[in-house]
């Protein structure tokens, strides 16, 4: 052991040792100095822990660095023989490691925290009270990312005998759980479900079982508020989930190196266990992506989906078994070795012919493909109560309703349209949650909705103009979505959800408590602003025709005109609503504007356009578009007199203009002599 032999090892060992070391320690430093420097700075919008993209991505970077430079040896034959030939147990050299890693990243972890705590302390009062709490958890949190990454990483190196299928492991690892949840079952939910809109359990199992997701959920990466991520805790089954992740693992690992055979580096699994497991997991999901993407490739679900899900179900088994026999063959399993070429290599080991090896473990393969078929057939068969699911009124606190088209953009109901909008309907189902008298008015035009939808003919017929999307807030805290196609009558049944007072005090809110004395009042026709000089009497009796006019309007109105303008209500105070859709039928504040002297009835043919680009575009959006510029008076006479601002198209569904032909129109500003760009749309002839 003291010979220069084993000098030169252990010199080259504290070697590796070292460059561990050296990354974590110098990659903490140059973070804690870099993030010290933006915190002095941009206090408001920069974090050192929870909330810090940077950590995170640091955290689970080293976590999977230093678990293979710590880890590596044990897929080196000449390393394991040097030590195991010492006088020390396989397991001191492991638990060595083990603690050599983790301390060379807790360590610095905590001091850099620590010091950018007390940093931002001394110059941000805003963080002050939170600086122990916060630097406290974000040294959990931190610490709890790393650990998914390094266990992750142990483990893999453990059972596996190779680099390559640890590396290949470890990348599977990340990403299995989203594939399986995220693509492959969400799939299948999409096609057979025909209410399918979203489910909230999936997107949650599919953040729980994806470490990188799950991380980035522990560490409040989707927060941008000062004193949210201040204040921000983990959600108990995030917490839950990283426990799993960090301890299973740990527990594995634990268990698998002392059952390690050296004699099996070089093969893909040290384990045999491992290879079980591996091709279990691999082959199950193989099997269930392959019928998802049938399912979804052949677009037969929605009208025979029982051919559907037997095609679908017979594609992943047949994919399951197809990966199973691969990863047979891949470790090595079904190549004969002739018994002359066995003795004369000294071996006595004789693996059979190719049919035997790929079928030595048929029970697996049973197991594999049945539950590929018991996956599909879960969802076929579960459609059904999916679809008739229409919760009771008294188990629901709050229903969130939205329909395609109304109270928003023509841009924004058109990627509803075609599948590419994100945010417009998560925005309006998050404000518009009835609870009172809107809850009992939605739930039975839903009921309306289910029956017509349960109809043996659901689905065929042509009238469908558009849909609406519902989310229950149920009272034991769990939320559903359902998705349901809307007819003409069924669209003017909504009425009686729409002329509710609760559902107009939400989306068309009037703020009259007081708060509003001391806001600016503007009048704005999307052409131009005219500030409002009123006195505090006239605007709480503006604002008091505004809630009478909202109260009486009913939801046909909205048919016969488009806005006038908007009445802008600007605060440094309590929050006021940004805007108030002025209609031509909301008498008394109309008659209320005139009487202080604003021109409401002004529209672009009132202004002086100089000049018009017209664009011409194909329905869907896409393709060639013929553009034109106009200067000829005439001819921009003609065209702004039927040219409307864009922002003023606030009902697509209800009064819809020519979408085909978008409008630019240059218009001189006469009271400062400056030029107004305004985008418009064409109103129908």
């Amino acid at each position: 052991m003291t010979s220069e032999r084993y000098f030169n090892k252990w010199v080259r060992e504290a070697g590796r040792g070292h460059i561990a070391a050296f990354l974590s320690w110098g990659s903490l430093l140059i973070y804690g100095m870099v993030t010290a420097a933006k915190l002095r700075f941009q206090s408001d919008y920069s974090f050192f822990g929870i909330g810090s993209r940077e950590l995170l991505w640091m955290c689970a970077g080293l976590g999977a660095a230093l678990s293979f430079l710590e880890f590596f040896y044990l897929l080196q034959p000449k390393k394991l023989d040097f030590y195991y030939s010492l006088p020390v147990r396989k397991s001191t050299v492991f638990w060595g490691r083990y603690v050599h890693g983790l301390a060379h990243f807790l360590v610095p972890l905590c001091l850099c925290l620590t010091a950018c705590g007390l940093y931002e302390s001394s110059f941000d009062m805003d963080f002050f009270p939170y600086s122990a709490s916060y630097t406290g958890r974000s040294i959990l949190v931190s610490a709890a990312a790393f650990l998914i990454f390094y266990h992750a990483g142990i483990l893999l190196l453990t059972v596996c005998g190779n680099v390559l299928p640890a590396v290949l492991g470890y990348a599977i690892c990340l990403f299995y759980g989203h594939i399986l949840v995220g693509n492959a079952w969400t799939a299948w939910a999409s096609n057979y479900f025909r209410t399918y809109y979203r489910i909230p359990a999936f997107e949650k199992l599919d953040v729980l079982t994806a470490p990188l997701s799950l991380a980035q959920d522990l560490a409040g990466s989707n927060l941008f508020d000062k004193f949210e991520v201040f204040e921000y805790i983990p959600s108990g089954s995030s917490v839950l989930a990283a426990s799993e992740w960090i301890v299973l693992p740990f527990l594995l690992f634990a268990a698998a190196q002392k059952k390690r055979r050296t004699e099996r580096i070089g093969k893909w699994f040290a384990i045999p266990m491992a290879e079980r497991a591996a091709e279990w997991l691999l082959s199950f999901l193989t099997g269930v992506w392959m019928g998802s993407f049938l399912t979804d490739l052949t677009g037969l679900a929605e009208k025979t989906p029982g051919l559907c899900g037997a095609l679908s179900i017979l594609a992943g088994i047949a994919a399951a078994a197809g990966v199973h026999f691969l990863l047979e063959l891949g470790v090595g399993c079904g190549w004969k070795i002739p018994p002359e070429k066995s003795a004369a290599n000294g071996k006595s080991e004789e693996r059979g012919d190719l049919r035997r090896g790929i079928f030595r473990r048929k029970w697996q393969l049973a197991a594999e493909c049945a539950a590929v078929a018991l996956s599909g057939i879960v969802f076929l068969l579960g459609a059904s109560a999916f679809d008739s699911f229409l919760p009771e009124e008294r188990s629901v606190e709050r229903v969130g309703v939205t329909i395609g088209g109304v109270g928003m953009s023509n841009g924004d109901y058109g990627q509803i349209r075609t599948g590419r909008e994100r945010y417009e309907t998560a925005r309006q189902l998050e404000r518009c949650l009835l609870a009172e008298e809107g809850k009992s008015a939605a739930m039975a035009w839903i009921t309306l909705l289910a029956e017509n939808d349960d109809l043996p003919d659901a689905g065929t017929d042509l009238t469908e103009v558009t849909h609406t999307v519902i989310c229950y807030h149920m009272k034991n805290g769990s939320q559903a979505y359902r998705v349901y196609p809307i007819d003409e009558e069924e669209l003017q049944a909504f009425a009686m959800v729409f002329e509710t007072d609760e559902y107009k005090q939400i989306t068309y809110p009037v703020d009259n408590s007081g708060f509003a004395a001391d806001a600016r009042f503007t009048w704005s026709d999307r052409v131009t602003d005219t500030v409002m000089k009123l006195e505090e009497n006239e605007k709480e009796a503006l604002l008091d025709a505004c809630q009478k006019d909202i109260g009486d309007m009913k939801m046909d109105d909205l048919k016969k005109a488009l806005p006038l303008g908007f009445v802008e209500l600007e605060s440094d105070g309590p929050m006021l609503p940004g805007s108030i859709p002025i209609y031509p039928f909301f008498v008394r504040t109309c008659g209320l504007l005139e009487s202080y002297g604003v021109q409401i009835h002004r529209t672009l043919a009132d202004y002086t356009v100089r000049s018009v680009s017209v664009t011409t575009r194909n329905e869907n959006g896409r393709g060639k578009r013929e553009s034109k510029y106009v200067e000829d008076p005439e001819e921009v006479a003609k065209w702004k007199q039927k040219a409307v601002p864009k922002e003023l198209d606030l009902q697509p569904l209800f009064y819809p203009l020519d979408y085909s032909k978008e409008i630019r129109a240059e218009v001189l500003d006469e009271t400062t002599n400056s030029v107004i760009h305004v985008n418009c749309y064409l109103q129908e002839e």
